[in-house]
């Protein structure tokens, strides 16, 4: 069975702290609320496991960037901790989470009870009626996943935001992923270190919205391309772009100069993508690393020859141009 509260933690004193009894449960999952106004507060979240707290490794962390924490396995937990480690700059700002915890494992699973596998597909309902709204799929062992939303047209306004969840925590795609009335497809190429995929509702529309979602967890050659599988192939891209690894981007930059940012290379040796000029123009586009990893030592690299192709391999932790 799975239960849930609401908390609410007063965020204008550093180190002031709320416990939460996870005893009896396997997992808890927890979501942040209006972090917007939360006025630059983080809070810590940590686990009691013989009496003493300590961090999960990896850290988990609340904060206006990172809303959602979960522990699939929190079988030995007795508590978790939830501690302002940066103070809100507003006196007086309280934060408000919604908390559940499920268990244990041999009654029926509320909270994990979604789970795709390697090779197989589910049907998952989305309740559609109130922004915030939370839906987690569990991916361990899958490594590409798409979604393809159902009736969508009938979603009306609703807008419900793709996450990957890893290390504890969810986290925003670099490229926003989203289910629309008018766009109800979404997929991760690259998703084997990812533990789930978290559904949330940003707009709010009426009903439940269901979606398809299919795994696979194919060999992979050309990073993010499965064996026997075709590459992904951009839109024409004219603006600053984010690609991914297994794709071929698309470029015209006859309207004007933009940047494209690589993936991330870390633990993706061998991975690659193609970066190709398609209108036959002469103007630069920029390449950026991501973050501070380097293109064949350097921050960044320039194209600026008419139908030029350039493909970018990983070698782990920074990129070399092929």
């Amino acid at each position: 069975m799975s239960e849930g509260r609401t908390i609410l933690i007063d965020l204008s004193v550093a180190g002031s702290y709320e416990d939460v009894s996870v005893r009896g449960a396997d997992a808890w999952w927890m979501t942040a609320f209006d972090t917007a106004s939360w006025g630059g507060a983080e809070i810590t979240v940590q686990k009691s496991v013989g009496g003493v707290t300590q961090d999960y490794p990896p850290g988990r962390t609340l904060s206006a960037s990172s809303i959602y924490a979960f522990d699939e396995f929190a079988d030995s937990i007795q508590t978790v901790r939830l501690t302002v480690a940066t103070a809100s700059s507003t006196a007086g700002t309280h934060g408000r989470i919604a908390f559940y915890s499920s268990g244990p494992r041999e009654t029926e699973r509320t909270l994990f009870a979604n789970r795709l596998q390697a090779g197989g597909s589910l049907d998952l309902d989305i309740d559609l009626s109130a922004a915030g709204n939370c839906t987690y799929v569990s991916t361990a062992g899958v490594s590409q996943w798409s979604v393809a939303a159902m009736d969508n047209a009938e979603w009306g306004s609703a807008v419900v935001k793709v996450s990957r969840a890893t290390g504890g925590v969810a986290v925003d795609y670099p490229a926003s992923k989203t289910l629309t009335s008018t766009d109800g497809t979404a997929e991760d190429l690259d998703a084997s270190a990812d533990e789930g995929i978290v559904f949330t509702v940003t707009t709010a529309g009426s009903g439940f919205g269901r979606v398809a979602i299919s795994g696979s967890a194919a060999t992979k050659k050309n990073g993010g391309v499965a064996a026997g599988q075709q590459w992904m192939v951009s839109d024409v891209v004219t603006a600053a772009y984010q690609a991914s690894w297994g794709e071929i981007v698309r470029l015209d930059a006859s309207g004007g100069a933009f940047t494209v940012t690589l993936p991330d290379a870390t633990d993706r040796e061998g991975y690659t993508l193609v970066i190709k000029e398609t209108a036959g123009s002469t103007a630069t586009v920029t390449v950026d690393g991501n973050g501070s990893q380097t293109i064949d030592g350097g921050s960044s690299i320039s194209m600026n020859i008419a139908r030029q192709a350039l493909e970018f391999v990983s070698d782990g932790q920074n990129v070399m141009v092929k």
